[in-house]
């Protein structure tokens, strides 16, 4: 599965990203400037497009995660996880019991406002199998902890080499051997797991490639911002005249 980030605010890329042909998307409230409107307009276009809506939360003690969960969004992406207590408390909110803890609402827009009252045992239960719970490994400690991370219940972990490299001492070297040496003993655990999926963020097709390779099968490739500014960039460049 492949799908990329959705830093604007413009319901639109949600809609050019399906018609592209990815996977996913995933909506990102944690470094960008998004409502909770803004998440469920987003959530609208993907369905519409037919592309799976996650967001990226805060963390995982943001308080806006019911709000993203009855708004519709499929996954949810958990920054800097770190232990098997804030993968629980994750999952705590995720989840509906018996599987965790969730608060119940027969009439919100993900149980389409009341269709599921009468069977809502059965959409509970779809809702706890359905839903993808993304642990964000971006620190030597996820990596650590990474085996007891799993074993709460984490559908899919990413290795995030950018706020790696900076935990082990070497920021901005994201190619760095302690960040490629932490990164594989992220992928064996997970590997070795069994119940989960190894997620990447290759930052061009030929690290895809290579990822995939050696067992990734989740890529979280760049962001609507960047890509729209690389694509411009190169066009500028080659104004007659101009150099950029």
């Amino acid at each position: 599965m492949a799908g990329t980030l959705i830093y604007t605010t413009d319901a639109t890329n949600v809609e050019i990203a399906a018609a592209a042909g990815l996977d996913f998307v995933v909506i990102d409230t944690e470094h960008s400037s998004k409502n909770t409107e803004t998440v469920v307009e987003m959530v609208r276009a993907a369905n519409a497009f037919d592309i799976t809506p996650m967001v990226r939360a805060r963390g995982y003690d943001d308080p806006r995660l019911l709000n993203y969960l009855e708004a519709g969004v499929q996954g949810v992406v958990i920054p800097m996880m770190e232990t098997a207590a804030q993968a629980m408390a994750a999952n705590d909110v995720l989840r509906y019991p018996p599987a965790g803890n969730r608060g119940n609402c027969t009439v919100t827009r993900n149980a389409r406002y009341g269709d599921h009252r009468a069977n809502f045992a059965e959409y509970q239960q779809a809702c706890n199998d359905e839903l993808l719970c993304v642990g964000l490994i971006e620190t030597s400690a996820g990596v650590k902890n990474l085996a007891a991370i799993l074993d709460t219940g984490v559908d899919v972990t990413i290795t995030g080499r950018v706020d790696l490299a900076a935990s082990l001492g070497v920021s901005g070297q994201f190619n760095h051997p302690l960040v490629t040496e932490a990164a594989a003993r992220a992928l064996t655990t997970v590997t070795a797991h069994e119940t989960a999926f190894a997620g990447h963020i290759p930052y061009d097709v030929t690290e895809m490639q290579n990822f995939a390779a050696q067992g990734y099968q989740f890529f979280l490739y760049s962001a609507d911002v960047f890509i729209l500014r690389n694509a411009l960039q190169d066009f500028a460049r080659q104004i007659p005249g101009r150099n950029v």
